[in-house]
């Protein structure tokens, strides 16, 4: 009985649309004023079918908004429904999405990433940097906040084109994927979703159109098509990547983590290692190293305490410093920045062995730096 409702006869420019128990009437017009007469109409037809097979209207549940280009701010125009008069919004929530007056998508952006953020305030102490569960657990705790900002994308995606909404989806997902590498939270957006193996959500948002156009006007399998259409993000986030670090003005950090991760679709679908704190300060640069801390302005210099002269990057204390020449002959062997990735991706044993020298290197880094009585709790 209820679908039946979904084909009454409506006046011409009205069309009644459900899901579930909600129903949307829509009403077109050449301006308010008629768009409300035309609703006021068909809602009329709708009652007077509802009284047919006794139903009603839940009234308190019912909502109107006036969507209209016209540059005149928000038209508060009422509709008359039975004995109540509704008067419309600047918004309403239809099924998750907010549908704003003249379909601007940015309060709708707003809603899923205050909604995201606050599933990752909820699950912040168990994606703290020391401890907590691993990186592969801490990515599916972290996809509850993408599936959030990515729900009925294919709607609103055009969204993304906008430099603000761009700005809200990325800083709530930088602030997942900075919990799923264990990362310094100074971290750029750029790096850490790529230690992370978590790909940009505004890529993501794009390729979740893709697919829904393709599947609705070539057909295929979703599967087949989510296949096709995830290598393009893949061929998408490997020139974007390339092009952070290679433009002028680039983050020495940016470089440096582009140095040591040039390929992004083997990083990301590899089949061992799990990523930790130590191992994140070692691929992002941001860590217990005084050329960082020296920069933070948490340390009088950047030299190294163990070569005077020599500032302490990264590079220098992971793969030059005679202070851990030991460590590094025992288990890093002849490994380079440049063939860092490389050997990480060869094999689990391997993982494991670079990651000990990570840990044994950042360890005493931070031992030493909190020995200078520096407050460590910025990190």
């Amino acid at each position: 009985v209820y679908d039946d409702v979904l084909s009454v006869g409506l006046p011409e420019g009205t069309q009644i649309v459900g899901f579930a128990d909600d129903v949307v009437l829509t009403a077109t017009g050449c301006n308010p004023r008629q768009a409300a007469e035309e609703a006021r109409r068909a809602i009329s037809v709708v009652q007077r079918w509802m009284e047919e097979h006794s139903l009603s209207l839940a009234l308190e549940k019912t909502e109107m908004v006036m969507v209209s280009s016209m540059r005149l701010g928000h038209p508060r125009i009422p509709v008359r429904v039975v004995d109540r008069t509704l008067w419309s919004q600047r918004s309403l929530c239809y099924l998750g999405v907010q549908i704003e007056d003249h379909l601007s998508w940015n309060p709708h952006v707003r809603h899923i990433t205050n909604k995201a953020a606050t599933v990752l305030g909820a699950l912040q102490f168990m994606l703290r940097n020391h401890g907590g569960p691993s990186s592969t657990r801490r990515r599916i705790l972290a996809s509850v906040a993408t599936s959030i900002m990515r729900y009925a994308s294919p709607v609103w995606w055009k969204a993304t084109k906008l430099k603000c909404n761009r700005r809200l989806l990325n800083r709530v997902h930088r602030q997942a994927a900075k919990g799923v590498a264990s990362a310094f939270r100074t971290v750029k957006y750029e790096c850490v979703i790529l230690v992370a193996g978590m790909p940009p959500i505004i890529g993501l948002i794009e390729e979740d159109y893709r697919c829904h156009e393709r599947k609705r006007t070539t057909g295929g399998t979703s599967k087949d098509i989510r296949k096709e259409e995830r290598a393009e993000t893949f061929r998408r986030w490997q020139r974007s990547w390339d092009d952070s670090a290679n433009r002028t003005g680039a983050s020495r950090f940016v470089r440096w983590t582009h140095r040591v991760l040039p390929e992004v679709e083997p990083w990301v679908n590899r089949k061992h290692g799990l990523v930790n704190f130590h191992m994140s300060q070692i691929l992002t640069g941001h860590g217990f190293f005084r050329e960082y801390l020296w920069l933070k302005k948490f340390t009088q210099t950047p030299d190294c305490t163990q070569c005077p002269g020599v500032v302490e990057s990264v590079n220098h204390a992971f793969f030059e410093c005679p202070g851990f020449s030991d460590v590094r002959e025992r288990l890093l062997g002849p490994v380079t920045a440049d063939t860092l990735q490389e050997h990480l991706l060869h094999s689990q044993d391997r993982w494991n062995q670079i990651q000990v020298v990570a840990k044994t290197i950042t360890t005493e880094l931070q031992t030493r730096w909190r020995r200078a009585n520096v407050d460590s709790d910025h990190f």
